[in-house]
Protein backbone atom coordinates (compact mmCIF):
# COMPACT_ATOMS: atom_id res chain seq x y z
CA UNK A 1 0.00 0.00 0.00
CA UNK A 2 1.06 3.57 -0.68
CA UNK A 3 1.21 5.17 2.74
CA UNK A 4 3.65 7.99 3.20
CA UNK A 5 6.05 10.10 1.17
CA UNK A 6 9.81 9.91 1.30
CA UNK A 7 11.87 12.75 2.77
CA UNK A 8 11.71 15.75 0.46
CA UNK A 9 9.00 14.17 -1.67
CA UNK A 10 5.99 16.07 -0.37
CA UNK A 11 5.63 18.56 -3.23
CA UNK A 12 6.18 16.09 -6.09
CA UNK A 13 4.37 13.30 -4.20
CA UNK A 14 7.25 10.81 -4.15
CA UNK A 15 6.35 7.73 -2.06
CA UNK A 16 8.44 6.05 0.59
CA UNK A 17 7.93 2.63 -0.99
CA UNK A 18 6.74 0.78 -4.09
CA UNK A 19 3.08 -0.26 -4.14
CA UNK A 20 0.56 -2.40 -6.00
CA UNK A 21 -2.96 -1.57 -7.12
CA UNK A 22 -5.84 -3.12 -9.03
CA UNK A 23 -7.49 -0.78 -11.52
CA UNK A 24 -11.27 -1.14 -11.44
CA UNK A 25 -13.45 -1.19 -14.51
CA UNK A 26 -15.33 2.00 -15.38
CA UNK A 27 -18.51 -0.07 -15.02
CA UNK A 28 -20.09 0.88 -12.73
CA UNK A 29 -17.69 3.39 -11.10
CA UNK A 30 -16.13 6.14 -13.18
CA UNK A 31 -14.90 9.71 -13.36
CA UNK A 32 -15.81 11.71 -16.46
CA UNK A 33 -13.63 14.75 -17.16
CA UNK A 34 -13.81 17.20 -20.06
CA UNK A 35 -11.26 19.94 -20.75
CA UNK A 36 -11.60 22.84 -23.19
CA UNK A 37 -8.95 25.46 -23.97
CA UNK A 38 -10.38 28.98 -23.92
CA UNK A 39 -9.18 32.49 -24.79
CA UNK A 40 -12.10 34.29 -23.17
CA UNK A 41 -11.45 33.28 -19.55
CA UNK A 42 -9.53 35.37 -17.03
CA UNK A 43 -8.57 32.31 -15.01
CA UNK A 44 -8.61 28.54 -15.13
CA UNK A 45 -12.00 27.14 -14.16
CA UNK A 46 -12.99 23.83 -12.59
CA UNK A 47 -16.53 22.55 -12.16
CA UNK A 48 -16.42 19.49 -9.88
CA UNK A 49 -19.60 17.50 -9.39
CA UNK A 50 -21.64 20.51 -10.48
CA UNK A 51 -19.94 23.05 -8.20
CA UNK A 52 -17.27 25.59 -9.07
CA UNK A 53 -13.94 25.06 -7.31
CA UNK A 54 -11.18 27.61 -6.79
CA UNK A 55 -8.23 26.34 -8.82
CA UNK A 56 -5.83 28.92 -7.38
CA UNK A 57 -6.44 27.68 -3.83
CA UNK A 58 -5.78 24.06 -4.81
CA UNK A 59 -1.98 23.69 -5.06
CA UNK A 60 -2.07 20.20 -6.56
CA UNK A 61 -4.31 21.18 -9.45
CA UNK A 62 -2.11 24.21 -9.99
CA UNK A 63 1.00 22.00 -10.05
CA UNK A 64 -0.57 19.74 -12.68
CA UNK A 65 -1.55 22.72 -14.85
CA UNK A 66 1.86 24.39 -14.48
CA UNK A 67 3.68 21.23 -15.51
CA UNK A 68 1.49 20.45 -18.50
CA UNK A 69 1.94 24.03 -19.74
CA UNK A 70 5.71 23.65 -19.43
CA UNK A 71 5.57 20.66 -21.79
CA UNK A 72 3.18 21.93 -24.46
CA UNK A 73 3.68 23.96 -27.68
CA UNK A 74 4.34 27.67 -27.14
CA UNK A 75 1.11 28.76 -28.81
CA UNK A 76 -0.94 26.92 -26.17
CA UNK A 77 0.90 27.96 -23.02
CA UNK A 78 -1.30 30.99 -22.29
CA UNK A 79 -4.61 29.28 -22.97
CA UNK A 80 -6.99 29.00 -20.01
CA UNK A 81 -8.73 25.74 -19.25
CA UNK A 82 -12.38 25.07 -18.54
CA UNK A 83 -12.63 21.73 -16.74
CA UNK A 84 -15.81 19.82 -15.96
CA UNK A 85 -15.37 16.68 -13.87
CA UNK A 86 -17.84 14.40 -12.14
CA UNK A 87 -17.76 11.13 -10.23
CA UNK A 88 -20.68 8.72 -10.08
CA UNK A 89 -19.46 7.45 -6.70
CA UNK A 90 -18.81 9.22 -3.35
CA UNK A 91 -16.04 11.83 -3.40
CA UNK A 92 -13.41 12.02 -0.61
CA UNK A 93 -15.03 9.03 1.10
CA UNK A 94 -12.13 6.60 0.82
CA UNK A 95 -13.00 5.18 -2.61
CA UNK A 96 -10.04 6.67 -4.49
CA UNK A 97 -11.95 9.56 -6.05
CA UNK A 98 -8.77 11.65 -6.14
CA UNK A 99 -6.90 8.87 -7.96
CA UNK A 100 -9.68 8.52 -10.48
CA UNK A 101 -10.13 12.27 -10.85
CA UNK A 102 -6.50 13.24 -11.34
CA UNK A 103 -5.93 10.30 -13.68
CA UNK A 104 -8.78 11.49 -15.90
CA UNK A 105 -7.61 15.10 -15.65
CA UNK A 106 -4.01 14.27 -16.57
CA UNK A 107 -5.05 12.20 -19.58
CA UNK A 108 -7.35 14.97 -20.82
CA UNK A 109 -4.79 17.74 -20.30
CA UNK A 110 -2.01 15.88 -22.12
CA UNK A 111 -4.31 15.39 -25.09
CA UNK A 112 -5.79 18.89 -25.29
CA UNK A 113 -2.43 20.64 -24.74
CA UNK A 114 -0.59 18.27 -27.09
CA UNK A 115 1.85 17.84 -24.20
CA UNK A 116 4.94 15.64 -24.08
CA UNK A 117 4.34 14.90 -20.40
CA UNK A 118 4.16 11.33 -19.14
CA UNK A 119 0.51 10.86 -18.14
CA UNK A 120 1.38 8.69 -15.14
CA UNK A 121 3.89 11.22 -13.80
CA UNK A 122 1.51 14.14 -14.39
CA UNK A 123 -1.34 12.35 -12.60
CA UNK A 124 0.99 11.65 -9.65
CA UNK A 125 1.51 15.38 -9.13
CA UNK A 126 -2.18 15.66 -8.31
CA UNK A 127 -2.69 12.46 -6.34
CA UNK A 128 -0.06 9.82 -5.75
CA UNK A 129 -2.36 6.88 -6.39
CA UNK A 130 -3.58 8.47 -9.62
CA UNK A 131 -0.37 7.48 -11.40
CA UNK A 132 -1.40 3.82 -11.06
CA UNK A 133 -4.91 4.46 -12.37
CA UNK A 134 -3.55 5.39 -15.79
CA UNK A 135 -3.10 1.68 -16.55
CA UNK A 136 -5.40 -1.32 -16.38
CA UNK A 137 -5.04 -4.59 -14.51
CA UNK A 138 -2.47 -4.99 -11.74
CA UNK A 139 -0.16 -1.99 -11.58
CA UNK A 140 3.09 -1.22 -9.75
CA UNK A 141 3.99 2.30 -8.68
CA UNK A 142 7.78 2.53 -8.55
CA UNK A 143 8.99 4.87 -5.83
CA UNK A 144 12.04 5.81 -7.87
CA UNK A 145 15.27 7.33 -6.63
CA UNK A 146 15.67 10.60 -8.53
CA UNK A 147 14.92 13.87 -6.77
CA UNK A 148 12.98 15.24 -9.75
CA UNK A 149 10.61 12.24 -9.69
CA UNK A 150 11.24 11.36 -13.34
CA UNK A 151 11.61 7.66 -12.45
CA UNK A 152 8.64 7.67 -10.09
CA UNK A 153 5.98 6.28 -12.43
CA UNK A 154 3.61 3.34 -12.71
CA UNK A 155 3.97 0.29 -14.94
CA UNK A 156 1.52 -2.48 -15.71
CA UNK A 157 2.40 -5.80 -14.06
CA UNK A 158 -0.28 -7.86 -15.82
CA UNK A 159 -3.30 -6.65 -17.77
CA UNK A 160 -6.96 -6.84 -16.81
CA UNK A 161 -7.46 -10.10 -18.70
CA UNK A 162 -4.71 -12.05 -16.92
CA UNK A 163 -6.77 -13.16 -13.91
CA UNK A 164 -10.44 -13.01 -14.96
CA UNK A 165 -11.63 -14.85 -11.84
CA UNK A 166 -10.38 -12.01 -9.64
CA UNK A 167 -13.30 -9.76 -8.75
CA UNK A 168 -13.42 -6.69 -6.50
CA UNK A 169 -16.47 -6.08 -4.32
CA UNK A 170 -17.13 -2.46 -3.29
CA UNK A 171 -19.68 -1.91 -0.53
CA UNK A 172 -20.47 1.74 0.19
CA UNK A 173 -21.47 1.87 3.85
CA UNK A 174 -21.19 5.64 4.23
CA UNK A 175 -20.92 8.09 1.36
CA UNK A 176 -19.91 11.17 3.34
CA UNK A 177 -16.49 12.80 3.37
CA UNK A 178 -14.06 10.94 5.63
CA UNK A 179 -12.94 12.67 8.82
CA UNK A 180 -9.21 12.32 8.17
CA UNK A 181 -7.76 12.83 4.70
CA UNK A 182 -5.25 10.34 3.35
CA UNK A 183 -2.56 13.01 3.29
CA UNK A 184 -3.11 13.86 6.96
CA UNK A 185 -3.24 10.19 7.91
CA UNK A 186 0.04 9.46 6.14
CA UNK A 187 1.79 12.38 7.79
CA UNK A 188 0.58 11.30 11.21
CA UNK A 189 1.76 7.71 10.66
CA UNK A 190 5.21 8.82 9.54
CA UNK A 191 5.57 11.16 12.49
CA UNK A 192 4.22 8.93 15.25
CA UNK A 193 4.38 5.23 14.34
CA UNK A 194 7.48 3.30 15.54
CA UNK A 195 6.63 0.61 12.97
CA UNK A 196 7.00 2.81 9.88
CA UNK A 197 10.83 2.62 9.53
CA UNK A 198 10.80 -1.20 9.41
CA UNK A 199 7.77 -1.20 7.13
CA UNK A 200 9.57 1.04 4.64
CA UNK A 201 12.95 -0.68 4.95
CA UNK A 202 11.97 -4.34 4.66
CA UNK A 203 8.30 -5.26 5.09
CA UNK A 204 6.93 -3.68 1.92
CA UNK A 205 9.66 -5.02 -0.38
CA UNK A 206 9.13 -8.54 0.98
CA UNK A 207 5.37 -8.31 0.48
CA UNK A 208 5.78 -6.88 -3.02
CA UNK A 209 7.75 -9.99 -3.98
CA UNK A 210 5.17 -12.30 -2.39
CA UNK A 211 2.23 -10.54 -4.02
CA UNK A 212 3.98 -10.49 -7.41
CA UNK A 213 4.52 -14.24 -7.27
CA UNK A 214 0.92 -14.82 -6.14
CA UNK A 215 -0.50 -12.78 -9.01
CA UNK A 216 1.69 -14.52 -11.56
CA UNK A 217 0.57 -17.91 -10.21
CA UNK A 218 -3.05 -16.75 -9.80
CA UNK A 219 -2.72 -17.97 -6.22
CA UNK A 220 -5.63 -16.29 -4.43
CA UNK A 221 -4.92 -17.84 -1.03
CA UNK A 222 -1.41 -16.34 -0.85
CA UNK A 223 -2.63 -13.09 -2.40
CA UNK A 224 -5.39 -12.75 0.20
CA UNK A 225 -3.02 -13.43 3.09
Amino acid sequence: KYWGKRAGGEKLILPANDSFSITLSTHPFRTKTSVVLRDDLEEDTLILNGEKSDVRSTPRIQSVLDYVRSTCPDELKNKRVYIVSENNFPTAAGMASSASGYCALAAALVRVFNSTANVSMLARMGSGSACRSTLGGFVIWHKGEKEDGSDCVATQFVDENYWPEMQVLCAVLQGGKKNTSSTAGMQQSLQTSPLMPKRIATTVSERMRTVSEAIKARDFYTFAQ
